[in-house]
Formats: C-alpha cells, sequence, structure tokens
C-alpha cells in the first residue's frame, strides 16, 4: 500500500524542527530520499503537487527515529516509514511533512501523534508540530531576553508560562 501525506502545515525553521525532533525521539538529516511503501499503487489520491515518481526522493531533509525510540516504542528499525521534509512548490524556506501513513507508517505515528483529518483538512505529525512550536516560543523568549518554562498537562499537551523581561515592560 501506499497512503503518502503532506498534511496542511508547514515548518520553516529547521533548527526548530531538529530540537522538537530531538525531543521526540527522532534525527533530522540532510538527505532526499526517505523510507515508505516504495512505490505508489493508485489506491489513494496522489496529495497535489506531488508526482508519483517524486515519492520517497523529493526531500530536502529526513526525519528518522533513533535506535532508542524504536526500542523503547517497540518499532522495528527496518521497518519505520519515515518523514521527508519536502520544500513547498510556492513557498521558498517552508517545508510540508510527507510520510506514508498506512499502518500509523509501521511506527513513526507513535512518535510524532496520528494524523488528524478534520473538516477536509488534514494535520500531520501533531506531536512534532506541538514541539516545534515549543522550540519557536522558546527561541522568541529567549531573543526578548524573557524566561520561558513548559509543563505537561495530564493529556499530554503542553503548556507555556512567560515571565518578561522587566526591562522590556518599562519602555
Amino acid at each position: 500500500m501506499s497512503h503518502i501525506t503532506l498534511g496542511t502545515t508547514t515548518v520553516r525553521d529547521i533548527e526548530c524542527v531538529r530540537a522538537a525532533a530531538e525531543r521526540l525521539g527522532l534525527r533530522l538529516e540532510k538527505r532526499s530520499n526517505y523510507r515508505w511503501y516504495g512505490r505508489y499503487v493508485g489506491d489513494t489520491a496522489l496529495p497535489a503537487g506531488l508526482r508519483a515518481e517524486d515519492m520517497g526522493r523529493n526531500a530536502e531533509y529526513v526525519l528518522t527515529p533513533t535506535a532508542e525510540a524504536c526500542k523503547k516504542h517497540k518499532i522495528d528499525p527496518n521497518q519505520v516509514y519515515e518523514i521527508g521534509l519536502i520544500p513547498h512548490p510556492e513557498r521558498p524556506g517552508e517545508y510540508l511533512l510527507a510520510y506514508d501513513y498506512w499502518r500509523g507508517g509501521f511506527g513513526i505515528e507513535k512518535l510524532v501523534g496520528e494524523r488528524v483529518v478534520e473538516n477536509g483538512n488534514e494535520t500531520v505529525a501533531p506531536l512534532l508540530l506541538m514541539h516545534y512550536q515549543m522550540q519557536q516560543d522558546a527561541m522568541i523568549a529567549q531573543a526578548l531576553g524573557d524566561q520561558i518554562q513548559f509543563e505537561e498537562q495530564p493529556d499530554g499537551s503542553w503548556v507555556s508560562i512567560t515571565v518578561p523581561n522587566p526591562d522590556r515592560l518599562r519602555s
């Protein structure tokens, strides 16, 4: 089966992607090929802007699970699919997340969260995107001289608490 998805959310800051990935047991590699079923069999529609002959080899970066994450989550490291960061065809500097979601990507969704489809909108790798946003928030807080802390909630989500830099508030 081949069930490649691109989702609708893009990422731009590769260092924030790297940091988010590391929190989830993934490593970011600069390469074009990512593991998926291996051939398009036509059982699902191709995502817009993706050609069958490009699937699996059109990434600029690839997220792959670490050996430790595979062991912890009982994922076969020889079967787990990977996530390709594909340059957005219309917005330079932005990347779409692409992976084969058949059977949870053979374990990748255990690390990045299951894809969500609501009202025709698709979000892929929601846990990865949440941690990506946290990394962006931390980077902005640091640039402003603010302090930021993250607290995990019982449902697995996170809340950020920011203490502004007092000098910034005096202006």
